[in-house]
């Protein structure tokens, strides 16, 4: 048994001892020089844009309905004034779908954006620390504790650029 251990302990030193720099990365500073995070900025504020434009003409059509002339012997009848009041909360109710609808639009693209960058920045993260032979290099966000460890961002950002060149 004492031997076992001892085989084990000499044939894992070299492993553990070998290979002991761990790390982490800024991963919103890292995702930023990515080509794939510019893009996905520029159609996420393409998409709200459109998004935002058909909102100004629901409005504007919400306005159109409010702004009519009525004498006053008609804004005066209750049954008039009952109308009205179902035409706006039509329009107001026509105008909460189409916010809502805007909102998981919009957040279905970030999330399509971020899932392609991520499995890039992985890769590449996968890439550095092998070529480093670094055992461990995450994203800060994720490490609990980690005894000694070193921001590798500014290296990762470096070897990025290399090696799209």
């Amino acid at each position: 048994m004492k031997l076992l251990i001892l085989g084990i302990l000499i044939l894992t030193r070299s492993v553990i001892y070998g290979q002991t720099t761990q790390g982490y990365i800024d991963y919103e500073k890292v995702m930023m020089i990515f080509p794939q995070y510019i893009d996905g900025q520029r159609e996420i504020e393409k998409r709200a844009k459109q998004l935002n434009d058909s909102l100004v003409i629901i409005a504007k059509k919400i306005e159109a309905s409010l702004m009519g002339c009525y004498s006053e012997k008609v804004a005066r009848d209750s049954s008039f004034r009952k109308v009205m009041e179902d035409r706006i909360n039509g329009l107001q109710k026509e105008m909460e779908h189409f916010q809502e609808y805007a909102k998981k639009e919009v957040i279905g693209i970030q999330n399509k954006v971020n899932t392609n960058l991520n499995s890039i920045i992985v890769t590449e993260l996968k890439q550095f620390s092998d070529d480093n032979n670094w055992i461990c290099v995450v994203d800060k966000k994720s490490i609990l504790y980690c005894n000694d460890c070193r921001d590798f961002t500014d290296d990762f950002i470096t070897y990025y650029k290399k090696r799209r060149k």
